[in-house]
């Protein structure tokens, strides 16, 4: 989001056209895409009847959300025998993913 007006009041809200409001923010855009990228993700392992695992962790967000859209990362679409085998010890389960 573009900043209005001067670079001197950061942090304030003020009345932009169209009856909206943006915020100053104390950085240019540039630094927030540069944080974005730099933002790292775990997979973590929920089980409906309780617990949770990390089982994997410094991941970019294209490589999380690769990993969760995966099949076999969730009980009621897995087909590999030890996938199944979780599920019959565990209960249903799935993998997620979350900022570190």
């Amino acid at each position: 989001m573009a900043a209005c007006g001067s670079r001197g009041s950061e942090g304030r809200l003020v009345a932009a056209p169209h009856s909206f409001y943006r915020i100053r923010l104390p950085f240019q855009a540039s630094e927030l895409y540069l944080c974005m990228e730099t933002a790292r993700y775990k997979i973590i392992r929920m089980y409906f009847e309780g617990g949770r695992r990390t089982i994997k962790s410094n991941l970019t967000l294209e490589q999380a959300q690769a990993h969760c859209s995966d099949p076999e990362t969730s009980s009621s679409t897995c087909c590999k025998s030890v996938n199944k085998r979780r599920t019959a010890q565990r209960g249903p389960w799935f993998d997620g993913y979350e900022q570190q």
